[in-house]
């Protein structure tokens, strides 16, 4: 009495008496199983294990038909029920009620057979996606990161570029002077070409000028000489070169 008296202090509060610690279902199932403590079948797994224990302060109307009338008071309630049912005529058996028999007789064998096996593999399938799922995600987070990294090196790579910038200003007025003064040396050439060839225009005129009226004078005085004071010319020109060279 006092033993099954424990046991269900046990069930309800889940604490050891005279201790400040909670019990957990191994040490619980361990200390029915050194009492030699009844477990009631919701205590139980569906394997028939009783190192499990049902969380205490839950239970059900089966528990407590199983306390009051034993392990065959559920099933002789639900018979009972069924059969009161058949016999009012509220529940009318006909074809349906066969179909749904072989059907829920086939979904519980089924069920016992090859349940498992259905819930290990749609177990590891709903895995195996979500390892995929995992998988894109760490490749996605990988990503992520090698763009921070790309980012952070980018900043710094920025930083550079102020520096280039100048340099290239740089670059570009040291280019824009020596255009300027490439273009400057050759307006200076042009113009001293133009120049150099308004000079020599102007000595040619000079030149051409000169030559005009000397070959006028030349002539003028050539048309104005008679043959007779040609002739005088003449002599006097001989006389003058016989008193030279009897001078000598």
């Amino acid at each position: 009495m006092l033993r099954g008296t424990i046991c269900r202090g046990f069930q309800l509060t889940g604490r050891v008496i005279g201790s400040t610690r909670p019990l957990t279902l191994r040490s619980v199932g361990a200390f029915l199983h050194a009492s030699q403590c009844p477990v009631s079948r919701d205590m139980r797994r569906r394997d028939g294990s009783s190192n499990a224990i049902v969380k205490p302060g839950t239970r059900s109307l089966r528990s407590l038909l199983e306390e009051k009338t034993g392990v065959t008071g559920p099933w002789a309630l639900g018979l009972g029920l069924g059969a009161w049912l058949i016999s009012k005529e509220i529940y009318i058996v006909g074809p349906e009620m066969v179909e749904t028999a072989v059907i829920l007789g086939t979904m519980y064998v089924l069920y016992r057979t090859i349940g498992g096996q259905v819930g290990e593999y749609f177990e590891t399938y709903s895995q195996e996606i979500l390892d995929g799922m995992n998988l894109k995600r760490d490749a996605y987070i990988q990503e992520l990161e090698a763009a921070i990294t790309d980012e952070k090196n980018t900043e710094e790579e920025v930083g550079v570029l102020k520096d280039i910038f100048d340099v290239h200003r740089e670059s570009s007025a040291l280019i824009q002077e020596t255009e300027y003064r490439r273009r400057l040396a050759l307006v200076h050439t042009e113009v001293k070409k133009r120049l150099d060839f308004k000079v020599e225009e102007e000595a040619l005129d000079r030149r051409l000028q000169q030559e005009h009226i000397v070959n006028w004078l030349v002539n003028s005085v050539r048309a104005s000489i008679t043959p007779t004071q040609e002739g005088q010319m003449m002599t006097q020109c001989i006389g003058d070169l016989k008193k030279m060279a009897t001078a000598q």
